[in-house]
């Protein structure tokens, strides 16, 4: 043996023996620190990380960070990532279906649902959102009602769902 050489025990190299040979793989960004055994990412657990601690898993790219815990992606929140998010919200007339897109009640419309069809409005229910969508044609005899001051939003788009 010579001097400055280290005999690394059983499972480990290096010039210090701090190296890891790992017989198993570690899955899902784990790290192997000890022979067979890895430390594991948020969300994971197991000898090689294969287990996610999610009973049930995370919705629209969320990713499990612990116990039943997930990371939202943008535009949605929830235990489970199964909430769309709207902002602003929908207000009282309507509900949140995508992110940033309100199902408007019946007899309302408009981005944020604030807007009220007076006279021959169907009994349909109609989806605000952005204009990047060819818009519904209203029924001649709806009139429009502005409940909330627009200022500064520009013009929305409605459709039949």
């Amino acid at each position: 043996m010579s001097p400055g050489v280290c005999i690394c025990p059983p499972g480990y190299y290096g010039d210090s023996c701090d190296k890891a040979n790992c017989s198993i793989t570690c899955l899902n960004g784990g790290t192997c620190f000890h022979p067979g055994k890895c430390i594991c990412h948020a969300g994971y657990e197991g000898p090689s990380c294969g287990i996610s601690k999610c009973l049930q898993p995370c919705r629209n790219g969320g990713k499990c960070t612990g116990k039943n815990k997930c990371k939202c992606d943008k535009g949605f929140h929830g235990d489970l990532c199964s909430k769309a998010v709207c902002e602003p919200s929908c207000g009282a007339h309507g509900t949140c279906v995508e992110p940033n897109k309100c199902l408007c009640k019946e007899g309302w419309h408009g981005r944020h649902c604030n807007k009220r069809y007076r006279g021959g409005a169907s009994n349909t229910h109609r989806l605000s959102s952005g204009p990047k969508h060819k818009p519904q044609q209203h029924s001649s005899s709806a009139k429009e009602v502005k409940d909330a001051p627009d200022a500064g939003i520009p013009a929305e788009t409605n459709y039949v769902v």
